[in-house]
């Protein structure tokens, strides 16, 4: 009888053109690699029992790493289908080897609105007294960029006379600069701004804290009503 790695790679070659990228294919195989082969790799893939399952998908979770525990339950029992599917096993113990695990961390979604929302959210930010904080929220609405990269804009970022703002790559996650084309109401507003701001160094500059920029939280705890 073949061992399980035996089957497993039988079963990476006929899974890889359907993995989604080369990147995806490698971290198939080295969950496989790294946290079975080591210790059920070797064996006859009709002579393993559910225990010895349990405490593989259990030791990767008891480290840590839940999620990586759920994928290689998944690709184990995978393995386990395909010496069915070719008639090498009529039966395996591998079947909702997920139920042994906690649960995943469930991601809370970014706050966001109905799209049928976004006007009266757009009025209510026209409304709201604080200029600076105001023209912050549109230029927001405009431009899709992180709060922390409008913060820290500064007046010398602007190119072709106001209507391209270059953030550098020393302020973007992946040290890339990056280009922000302005619409027409977008330049609007930051001409709004050079009336307040124009003699400081940041566009965003905090009417309570001059020569700081507006801070993190005034944007995000902002409720405009």
């Amino acid at each position: 009888m073949p061992s399980f790695e035996t089957i497993a790679r039988a079963w990476l070659k006929l899974k890889r053109p359907s993995l989604s990228n080369g990147k995806h294919q490698s971290q198939v195989a080295n969950t496989l690699e790294r946290f079975v082969f080591p210790k059920i790799g070797k064996r006859p893939i009709d002579t393993i029992h559910r225990p010895e399952l349990v405490d593989v998908v259990q030791a990767v979770q008891l480290d840590g790493r839940v999620e990586t525990a759920h994928r290689l339950a998944g690709r184990i029992a995978a393995v386990f289908d395909y010496a069915q599917d070719v008639g090498l096993i009529d039966s395996h113990p591998a079947s909702h080897l997920v139920r042994v695990l906690h649960s995943r961390k469930v991601k809370k979604p970014m706050a966001s609105i109905a799209p049928a929302e976004a006007g009266a959210l757009m009025r209510a930010i026209t409304d709201y007294d604080e200029p600076v904080t105001r023209l912050g929220l549109q230029l927001l609405a405009h431009t899709f960029v992180r709060v922390g990269e409008l913060r820290a804009m500064r007046w010398c970022e602007f190119k072709e006379d106001g209507a391209v703002w270059v953030i550098p790559a020393e302020r973007m996650k992946l040290r890339l600069p990056h280009v922000v084309p302005l619409s027409l109401q977008a330049q609007a507003i930051v001409g709004q701004l050079r009336l307040l701001n124009a003699e400081r160094e940041f566009v965003m500059d905090s009417p309570l804290h001059p020569g700081h920029p507006l801070s993190e939280n005034t944007l995000l705890s902002c409720v405009p009503v």
